[in-house]
């Protein structure tokens, strides 16, 4: 739920989704201030993933954690920060998500933990959600991720990196070879920001949930995103609700579904509601839509 810290991930499209080729169907869902539109079955439900026990292979990692950020009030980290991932199996083999949400690490426990993170090969998702680190984290996050090639879900929001700080996360976005949902909510990029994450999105070849919501993004910087989101082809959802989106911003929006929709692209879901910046005419307009 949104607001929440422990908000997990959403599940990718399912296979049931995928045309034969192997790509999603190009059905597109767009939630615009009218209400939704061109309705797709799809659902990008939450995981509910119970807590595991400390002997799952990569509750080892913990220790390290809990070394580098200190205090005897997070030795429970072993037992609570590593979550199995639903549809794996008991084994020591099970994929699971690294949930770090709130636990207040600053720049050189993000550090410290990302040096570390590539050694542990089941861990495919990892939530670095609502701390207090910085530019020189966020650094560390964009330098450490290529080496990650397991990780396919990555939750960075509520932290206030603002631009600056977001361009040491992307700079090297397309090169995160596992990637498949980014959440950067509630991080303070503006259009400068967003536009330096649409710069990279050509790159990024399993991208499929982007969420970019509550960042003060207005026209200038949706324009950008939606020059780049169609070479963007596995994209499935992009979200920009609760931002400045206006009048111009909206028909750019529009346009880029539209040419989606009749291209290649996979996208399905686009929503930009919650936006207080748009005409009573523009609203009407997408309602027609």
């Amino acid at each position: 739920k949104k607001g929440q810290g422990t908000e997990d991930e959403p599940s990718p499209p399912s296979a049931a989704t995928r045309s034969p080729a192997g790509g999603l169907r190009s059905s597109l869902r767009v939630v615009t201030p009218r209400g939704l539109r061109r309705s797709h079955n799809t659902q990008f439900s939450p995981d509910t993933s119970p807590r595991i026990d400390d002997e799952i292979p990569g509750a080892h990692f913990a220790a390290h954690i809990i070394a580098t950020v200190g205090g005897a009030e997070r030795d429970g980290l072993n037992r609570e920060c590593f979550e199995r991932l639903p549809g794996h199996d008991d084994g020591d083999g099970g994929d699971v998500r690294l949930n770090l949400h709130g636990m207040k690490l600053d720049d050189e426990a993000v550090r410290s933990i990302m040096e570390k993170l590539p050694r542990v090969a089941n861990v495919v998702a990892i939530d670095l959600g609502h701390n207090s680190f910085h530019a020189d984290g966020a650094k560390a996050i964009g330098e450490h991720m290529p080496s990650c090639h397991c990780l396919k879900s990555v939750t960075l929001r509520d932290n206030a990196l603002g631009a600056y700080g977001i361009k040491g996360v992307v700079a090297d976005l397309g090169e995160w070879s596992s990637l498949r949902a980014l959440s950067l909510v509630n991080m303070k990029l503006g259009d400068e920001g967003v536009c330096l994450v649409a710069d990279q999105l050509p790159g990024c070849g399993l991208l499929q949930i982007l969420d970019l919501q509550l960042n003060g993004i207005g026209d200038a910087g949706v324009e950008v995103l939606a020059r780049q989101v169609p070479s963007c082809k596995t994209l499935a959802d992009l979200r920009l609700d609760h931002n400045e989106i206006g009048d111009k911003g909206a028909m750019d929006l529009s346009v880029m579904a539209q040419s989606c929709h009749a291209g290649q692209s996979s996208l399905e879901h686009l929503s930009f509601h919650q936006t207080n910046r748009l005409s009573k005419e523009m609203i009407e307009s997408l309602g027609k839509m």
